[in-house]
């Protein structure tokens, strides 16, 4: 039997360094609750345009900032509580009310019980889209799942 894989790498199997058993993320969103919402997944980004200004008659670059906006989602599976109007209050959905606070902490795990740890604050948030999938029974026996993916937009974020 030859001693590489199918693609011909050869590789000796590690301890793994990572596991999920005990990796957890907790939700906060001011005036919501996260309890019971069956968060499985959400993604934050926070950039910052940069304009570049040059000069007739000069090689100078001169860079301009923009402000920074940022965008994010939350991916669920929709079980005993309701929609994204219970996880987020009414404040989230009226860009004219300033948007809502949330905090997110996630924790990762390692195997020898270190793991990082982030906690994300991030403001003015304001609920852009909200959009539903179902999946059809799986052969193993799963039912069908309903999942809710909610967009949103926010002006403001701090990472500790």
């Amino acid at each position: 039997m030859a001693s590489g894989d199918i693609f011909g790498y050869s590789r000796k199997t590690a301890k793994p360094a990572t596991t999920f058993e005990s990796s957890k993320s907790i939700l906060t969103v001011q005036g919501g609750s996260p309890e019971g919402y069956l968060i499985q997944s959400w993604s934050l980004n926070y950039t910052q345009d940069i304009s570049e200004i040059f000069e007739l008659g000069s090689d100078a670059v001169y860079w301009v900032r923009g402000r920074p906006v940022g965008q994010g989602s939350i991916g669920r599976i929709m079980g005993v509580k309701g929609g994204a109007t219970g996880l987020f209050p009414s404040g989230a959905f009226d860009a004219c009310k300033g948007g809502v606070a949330m905090a997110m902490t996630a924790g990762g795990s390692a195997c020898n019980g270190g793991g990082v740890v982030l906690s994300v604050t991030i403001d003015g948030v304001v609920v852009t889209s909200v959009g539903f999938q179902m999946q059809a029974p799986s052969p193993s026996g799963v039912s069908g799942m309903l999942n809710e993916d909610v967009q949103f937009k926010f002006s403001f974020m701090q990472v500790a």
